[in-house]
């Protein structure tokens, strides 16, 4: 989806990669994309870029009891196609990230829907 950045104010781009199905109404709203992991306990990647799709800003990663993101330096995104109403790809990262005493590496790959951001 594409909505404005809450920093800059200018246009993002974010890709919402989750375990679980969330409706349009959640996935468009931050707010409620917040809300989700927590109290559904949706474990959620956010990839935010800017000006082009492959220009990530950073990663949020919602996964556990923490919320961290991370910087854009670590991670491959990859778009496979997937037509006018969905987006194919792969997320990768280059290294291990270890954070809070937790290790992350991230390596999926995912078929979204394009919705339009508030």
């Amino acid at each position: 989806m594409t909505q404005t950045s809450l920093t800059n104010g200018k246009p993002e781009t974010i890709l919402v990669i989750t375990d679980n199905p969330l409706s349009e109404k959640v996935v468009t709203d931050r707010k409620q994309r917040n809300e989700a992991t927590v109290s559904l306990g949706v474990n959620m990647l956010e990839v935010e870029t800017e000006k082009r799709p492959l220009d990530i800003v950073q990663v949020s990663i919602s996964v556990g009891p923490r919320r961290s993101n991370t910087s854009t330096r670590r991670y491959k995104l990859e778009f496979e196609g997937g037509g006018e109403k969905r987006l194919k790809g792969r997320l990768s990262m280059e290294e291990r990230w270890e954070a809070f005493g937790n290790t992350y590496q991230i390596d999926t790959r995912f078929d979204a829907s394009i919705v339009p951001g508030k």
